[in-house]
C-alpha cells in the first residue's frame, strides 16, 4: 500500500483518483464477475473499454484521422457512432437492449 501512495502523491493527475485500498490483488468487480472463457473475456474487455472510454468508435476515428471517414454509424446509418449512440439509440442494437 505504501509504493501505491508513493506512486500516487508522484503523479499530478493522480490526486483526483480516490483510492481506499491498493487496487493490487482486487480485480474490479467487472474482472472478478467473469468467467474465464474466451467470449467472456471478449466481452468484458469491450465493456472495460466503453466505460473507460478507449473503444475507438467511428465517431473517434473521424476526429483523429486527417483522412475524409464518415462518423455516421454503419450500423443504423443514423447519426455519428458514439458512445451514447451505441448504447442508448443505435436502431441496429434495439433488439439486443430490450
Amino acid at each position: 500500500m505504501s509504493t501505491w501512495n508513493e506512486e500516487l502523491s508522484a503523479q499530478s493527475a493522480a490526486k483526483y483518483i480516490q483510492v481506499q485500498y491498493a487496487p493490487i490483488g482486487h480485480p474490479h468487480n467487472q474482472w472478478a464477475s467473469t468467467d474465464p472463457k474466451q467470449h467472456e473475456v471478449q466481452r468484458a474487455e469491450f465493456k472495460a473499454q466503453l466505460l473507460t472510454g478507449t473503444y475507438f468508435l467511428q465517431s473517434s476515428t473521424a476526429r483523429f484521422n486527417r483522412n475524409e471517414i464518415s462518423a455516421t454509424c454503419k450500423l443504423c446509418n443514423m447519426g455519428d457512432k458514439t458512445r451514447e449512440h451505441l448504447l442508448l439509440t443505435c436502431k441496429a442494437h434495439t433488439e439486443v437492449r430490450s
